[in-house]
C-alpha cells in the first residue's frame, strides 16, 4: 500500500514538471517570436532577414540544423543555412537547388502545407544535403497564398520534432513572409525610382541638348533673317530709285507705262514692308529682352498718338477702361496694342466712324483685356486662320498677313492667349489673356 502511493506521488510529481517543462518551452516559443517580429523591423534586405532568421531563431531553438530556402523561378535556392551547412562569414557550403515538388521541401513548397517526418530512415522522397538524418520538419514561407520559400530542419534522433516545434516554426515563416514581401516590393519601388530618376535624367538631358540645338539654330535663323533682310533691301532699294528716276525723267510716256511703272513703284514698296515684317516677326522668337511691370494705360495712350493721323483722318473714338498692370516687354506689348488698335481703325465700314472701346475682366490667376470695334467683322470661315503667317482673309490690298502673327507671338512670348470673335458687318472683339502679376 505504502508503495502504491510512493508510486502516485512520483507520478503526480512528474506530471506537474512536465506541465512546468512544458510552460517554459511555450514561454520560450512566444519570447522568441515577440523578440523576431521586434528586431526585424529594422531589417532592410533578403540577406540580413534570412540569415537572422537562421542566426537568432535557430540557435535559441537548440536545432541542430536549419536550411531557410526561397523560391527563384521554378526553383528552391537554399539562402541561409546553420551547422554544417555554414562555412564561414555566411557562406553555404554547398549549397543545393531544388525544384519545386523534388525532396522534402520541394514537396512543401509545392503543396503549400507543413510537413513533420518522424522517420527518414525509410522515407522515399528524402534527399541528404551534408549527412543523413532521422527526422524532419518543413513549413512554407507565405504572402498571400503565394510561397515564397521553405524552413527545413532536420534532427538525429527520430520523432524529435512536435507540435510546439511546428507553431513555432509556421509563426516564424509566416512573420518572413510578410516581411520578405514588404522588402522586395520597397526594393521594386527604389529600383523602379531608380529607373524613373535615371529617364528623367536623360530626357533632362536630351532636352537640354534640344534646346541648346535650337538656341544655336535660332541665332543662326535670326543671323540669316538680318542678313537676308540686308540683302533684299539692298536691291529693292536700287530698283526703286531707278523706277522713281525713271517716272521722273520721262513725264511724256504713255498713259499704260505710267500705269506699269506705278505698280512697279508700289510692288517694290511693298516688298520692302514686307521683308520688314517677316525681320520683326523673326526677333519676336529670339528675343532676350526683360519682361518687366508695364502699365497698359499708358502704352495704349502713346499707341493712340502715335495713330493720330489715321485717328484724325477715320474721325475713330475711343472707350478706354483703365486697365490693371501687367508683367511684359514693353516693346511687343506697344507692338501688340498698336496692331489691333491700328486694324479696328482701318477695316471700318463705310461711312461710318470707327469705335473701339477697351476694357477688362479679371478671372482667377488671369487678365483678359478685349479691343471691341464697330469694323467690318471677319467671316467666319476666315476667323481660324487669321493669325497664321500670311494668311490674307481680306482683301490682299489690306495687308500681308504679318499683323495678326505677331499678335499671337507676342501674346505665347508673355506666357498669354490671344483669340477672336467677330461677325461679319457687325465688328470683332480681340481677347487677350495675360497671367496676373
Amino acid at each position: 500500500m505504502k508503495g502504491r502511493l510512493m508510486g502516485n506521488k512520483n507520478d503526480n510529481n512528474s506530471q506537474v514538471l512536465r506541465r512546468y517543462l512544458n510552460l517554459l518551452e511555450k514561454e520560450k516559443h512566444y519570447q522568441i517570436i515577440n523578440d523576431f517580429s521586434l528586431n526585424i523591423m529594422y531589417l532592410d534586405t533578403e540577406e540580413e532577414l534570412v540569415w537572422y532568421m537562421v542566426e537568432s531563431v535557430i540557435s535559441k531553438m537548440n536545432l541542430e540544423d536549419c536550411v531557410l530556402y526561397l523560391v527563384e523561378g521554378n526553383k528552391l535556392v537554399q539562402k541561409a543555412a546553420s551547422s554544417n551547412k555554414l562555412r564561414r562569414n555566411r557562406v553555404i557550403q554547398s549549397p543545393i537547388t531544388l525544384e519545386i515538388g523534388e525532396g522534402i521541401v520541394g514537396e512543401v513548397a509545392y503543396n503549400a502545407i507543413p510537413k513533420i517526418v518522424n522517420d527518414l530512415s525509410n522515407y522515399p522522397n528524402y534527399i541528404i544535403d551534408d549527412e543523413r538524418r532521422l527526422s524532419e520538419i518543413a513549413v512554407p514561407i507565405l504572402c498571400q497564398d503565394k510561397v515564397l520559400g521553405v524552413i527545413d530542419s532536420e534532427h538525429s534522433e527520430k520523432d524529435y520534432f512536435n507540435e510546439e516545434h511546428l507553431v513555432l516554426l509556421s509563426s516564424i515563416a509566416f512573420i518572413i513572409g510578410i516581411k520578405l514581401t514588404n522588402i522586395r516590393a520597397i526594393q521594386q519601388l527604389k529600383e523602379n525610382q531608380k529607373n524613373l530618376e535615371e529617364k528623367v535624367e536623360l530626357k533632362t538631358r536630351e532636352l537640354k541638348n534640344t534646346i541648346d540645338t535650337l538656341h544655336k539654330s535660332n541665332k543662326n535663323l535670326e543671323n540669316f533673317a538680318h542678313s537676308i533682310s540686308h540683302d533684299v533691301r539692298q536691291p529693292l532699294r536700287t530698283i526703286y530709285s531707278f523706277l522713281q528716276l525713271l517716272q521722273e525723267n520721262e513725264p511724256e510716256m504713255k498713259e499704260a507705262s505710267k500705269e506699269f511703272l506705278d505698280f512697279a513703284l508700289k510692288g517694290a514698296k511693298d516688298m520692302t514692308s514686307l521683308v520688314d515684317g517677316l525681320l520683326e516677326y523673326s526677333k519676336l522668337n529670339y528675343s532676350d529682352e526683360k519682361h518687366v511691370i508695364l502699365d497698359p494705360n499708358q502704352v495704349i495712350k502713346r499707341v493712340i498718338s502715335n495713330l493720330r493721323v489715321d485717328v484724325s483722318e477715320k474721325k475713330a473714338k475711343f472707350n478706354i477702361s483703365s486697365l490693371p498692370k501687367i508683367k511684359g516687354n514693353e516693346t511687343q506689348i506697344y507692338q501688340l496694342f498698336q496692331n489691333l488698335i491700328f486694324n479696328a481703325i482701318k477695316f471700318r465700314k463705310e461711312e461710318v466712324d470707327p469705335v473701339v472701346d477697351v476694357s477688362f475682366q479679371e478671372k482667377e490667376d488671369r487678365i483678359l483685356v478685349f479691343i471691341v470695334d464697330n469694323g467690318k467683322g471677319i467671316k467666319l470661315e476666315n476667323q481660324e486662320y487669321i493669325f497664321q503667317l500670311f494668311y490674307q482673309g481680306m482683301e490682299k490690298k489690306d495687308g500681308y498677313g504679318i499683323g495678326l502673327s505677331l499678335c499671337k507671338k507676342i501674346m505665347e512670348n508673355h506666357q498669354g492667349e490671344i483669340d477672336v470673335l467677330s461677325q461679319e458687318g457687325v465688328g470683332t472683339t480681340f481677347i487677350l489673356s495675360f497671367p496676373k502679376i
